[in-house]
């Protein structure tokens, strides 16, 4: 139940609040985020709290509900795999709970070969090691198009093209430039109109 209740306000704060905004932007591009008005570091210092507030709340429900014990082996590397899960669900709260289950139960099913073949018990670890090297490394191909040219009648051969992040990242760039331009001469014609209106008043009065 409290896992539930973390995951629904994590994505609530994520999706719908300022500070979740802010963590998206920072994320995206810090030199963006600097651009806006952000402060980058209060930003890193607010989420690094954040993650270590949850991240004891989970340690005392382990150690009140299941362990009863503190021990240096209390997380059993449950780091790395809370890394691996973040990636997999794309950073997203909701798809966080499916992709624990996924592995969840990949390592549960590569223990249970394991035990039925009579196999080495890191023959699981192996198992479930190489299916999510290639779900991660999947994702090379799905966040990137590498196009090696291919042949046109009448045409040559088109140049290999390789669109990668940083077109984003400058494309993203360029929008928030062009609107801060935007809202900048938007300013300053307000504040012509209104030294033109005052000086009116000024000479009305004279």
């Amino acid at each position: 139940v409290m896992a539930i209740i973390v995951t629904v306000m994590m994505h609530v704060y994520l999706k719908y609040s300022k500070h979740g905004y802010e963590i998206a932007v920072v994320g995206e591009s810090q030199n963006t985020a600097r651009y806006v008005g952000i402060k980058v570091d209060r930003v890193i210092i607010r989420t690094l709290l954040l993650s270590g507030g949850i991240c004891g709340l989970v340690g005392w429900m382990m150690v009140s509900g299941t362990d009863h014990t503190i021990t240096t082996t209390l997380s059993g590397g449950m780091g790395f795999t809370g890394v691996m899960v973040a990636w997999l669900a794309q950073f997203s709260p909701l798809g966080m709970v499916l992709a624990s289950l996924l592995l969840a139960f990949l390592s549960r099913g590569a223990s249970e070969i394991s035990a039925i073949y009579q196999l080495n018990h890191a023959f699981g670890d192996i198992i479930s090691g190489i299916i999510i090297f290639f779900i991660i490394g999947s994702e090379f191909y799905i966040n990137y198009k590498v196009n090696f040219g291919g042949k046109d009648k009448g045409k040559a051969k088109s140049a290999p093209a390789v669109v990668t992040a940083e077109a984003a990242d400058a494309d993203a760039e360029t929008e928030v430039a062009d609107a801060a331009e935007t809202a900048d001469a938007a300013d300053a014609e307000v504040t012509e109109d209104i030294t033109t209106e005052d000086r009116k008043e000024g000479s009305d009065n004279v």
